[in-house]
């Protein structure tokens, strides 16, 4: 694919501010090592 896109599915606002926090990062980290792995940034 062209370009990737990674999101939250929503959902996130009924969970407590520290895990959707934990979430979040997740999702970042997610991003670099995909971007890592395909050569971008």
């Amino acid at each position: 694919p062209d370009r990737v896109y990674l999101s939250t599915d929503c959902g996130m606002k009924p969970l407590p501010r520290m895990v959707a926090k934990m979430k979040l990062k997740a999702l970042v980290e997610g991003a670099r090592i995909v971007r890592k792995e395909l050569g971008s940034r």
